[in-house]
């Protein structure tokens, strides 16, 4: 039978990506709504209506997300390093993690197929 210490981990890594995931795609969706684009927001995706606000606005309110999970992120980490030996550390460096790397990703990916 598995020790509830071993769970723990597993079940913060999935919730920490799951936030993650939620509020990048809520940062698009709200920038959509600060601009007045219209926009969908799904359960993990934000649609913009084709064809809806000037360039200028669709690069911005693409840009929120990855630009928001950088801040939180980063945010994330240093609450991580001054809570290291707190049972708020394991949470705090996953979301650290999750939000810089979706950061980058989205960096990695943007000259290849866009955000």
């Amino acid at each position: 039978m598995l020790k509830p210490w071993v769970l723990r981990p597993i079940v913060l890594f999935t919730a920490a990506y799951t936030i993650i995931g939620i509020l990048h795609e809520l940062a698009h969706a709200l920038t959509a709504y600060a601009l007045h684009v219209p926009s969908t927001l799904f359960h993990l995706y934000a649609r913009l209506e084709p064809g809806a606000g000037d360039l200028n606005q669709r690069a911005i309110i693409r840009a929120a997300g990855p630009v928001f999970c950088l801040c939180l992120g980063l945010l994330s980490w240093f609450g991580y390093k001054k809570t290291k030996p707190s049972r708020a550390a394991l949470p705090l460096l996953y979301l650290a993690w999750f939000g810089v790397v979706t950061f980058f990703g989205n960096l990695m990916g943007t000259p290849f197929v866009g955000l």
